[in-house]
């Protein structure tokens, strides 16, 4: 039967003897302690390059598909990201010229807590803001590369200057999209051509809450005035779900007659069930008061 390593190393020769160039294979280590074994082409000319990873090749070479369909998967990833031009090292030791560029998100604290050690953040409740700055590639796709404490010395800021220009600018650039998700449900079925089914349930207040891109969506939580001003327009308390790093779950309270204790077994149960583990959030449950302005975990 054929192991990881062995279908990684087969992987490598491959890429190699068709692209002619060094392929690197290395463990990396991604979010909530997650750790993957990372594929890059290193292409001649260039200093950084697109990355794959192995595991998500392997799952699919175990469901069926055939080693030349994957290779040409990872190849055509490879042409898809791959920078404008060689990447200027010197413009992003250079604040001024990166500035624009910087984003945060938030991750789970407990499960990046090795991480963090070499990342500047910002603790919220259990979750904390981290940076990353954005990289276009040749089709316009965005890269990211994540924000070190080593960035930070170079350019001669500090965390709060961080914070500021990476807060404003994801909110100026990635502004906050609120649908409800009964209606939303019903909308992919009809694209899908699948049958609508007729909900004779009561009316289920569930607003899904992320960004424009769908991307570390679950950052609105942080927006200013986001909380207060989606309360004032149902009029009444929120529970808030952590449904990924990517999206969140805005149920009023009164008019949903939840009880917390249920909404908490149900986002332990989605996350072990239905989320992938890099994705998950968090598996505690929140509540906005609207007199107070404070999220708390309940």
């Amino acid at each position: 039967m054929m192991t990881l390593e062995r279908f990684t190393e087969h992987l490598k020769q491959r890429l190699e003897e068709i692209t002619g160039c060094e392929v690197r294979i290395q463990p990396t280590q991604k979010n909530n302690g997650v750790k993957l074994t990372s594929i890059t082409i290193m292409r001649e000319g260039r200093n950084v390059a697109p990355t794959t990873y192995a595991e998500q090749y392997f799952d699919q070479f175990n469901a069926g598909e055939t080693i030349e369909e994957i290779l040409d998967k990872i190849i055509e990833i490879d042409e898809k990201y791959q920078l404008d031009s060689d990447f200027d090292v010197s413009s992003f030791t250079d604040y001024e010229r990166v500035k624009d560029k910087l984003r945060f998100k938030l991750v789970n604290t407990k499960k990046n807590s090795e991480r963090l050690l070499q990342m500047p953040h910002k603790k919220f409740l259990d979750l904390s803001k981290i940076y990353f700055a954005e990289v276009d590639s040749i089709d316009g796709c965005k890269g990211t590369i994540t924000i070190t404490t080593e960035h930070m010395k170079f350019w001669g800021i500090n965390i709060d200057e961080l914070d500021e220009i990476a807060t404003e600018n994801t909110i100026n650039q990635e502004p906050a999209s609120i649908f409800n998700l009964i209606n939303f449900v019903k909308m992919k079925l009809e694209e899908l051509k699948l049958r609508v089914p007729d909900i004779k349930t009561p009316y289920l207040p569930m607003f899904g809450v992320t960004n424009t891109s769908r991307v570390y969506g679950a950052a609105v939580l942080l927006y200013d005035a986001l909380l207060k001003d989606f309360s004032n327009q149902v009029e009444d308390d929120l529970y808030i779900i952590p449904s990924s790093i990517h999206e969140l779950i805005f149920i009023p309270v009164k008019e949903s007659g939840r009880n917390a204790s249920d909404l908490k077994y149900m986002i332990h149960e989605v996350n072990r069930t239905q989320v992938a583990e890099e994705e998950i959030l968090s598996d505690n449950l929140y509540f906005y008061n609207r007199e107070t302005n404070q999220v708390e975990i309940i």
